[in-house]
């Protein structure tokens, strides 16, 4: 079992795990504009990203203090930024 994996364990012990998705590579992305009723379809959202968004979690906890304190246990945060936010309630 991957360290990342064990994560996701306890927190669906604590009750806390929502869900979450790894996302396709970046270069088969999409963006499309209607303009006047015809859609125009440009690759990729960004013109040109240095870092792009490779998955997501959802979580469930008591507020930004945890959801940080979750996001620090994740293997690759010290070479990749945590973005905790919060939906509805944060306190």
């Amino acid at each position: 079992m991957s360290e990342a994996e064990a994560i996701m364990n306890d927190l669906r012990e604590t009750g806390e795990w929502v869900g979450g998705e790894g996302l396709a590579d970046p270069t088969t992305a999409r963006s499309v504009r209607v303009r006047d009723g015809v859609p125009a379809v440009t690759d990729g959202p960004f013109a040109e990203a240095k870092e792009q968004i490779v998955g997501y979690c959802i979580v469930d906890c008591d507020g930004m203090y945890r959801a940080v304190e979750i996001a620090t246990r994740r293997p690759d945060a010290t070479s990749r930024p945590r973005q905790p936010g919060c939906q509805r309630r944060c306190d």
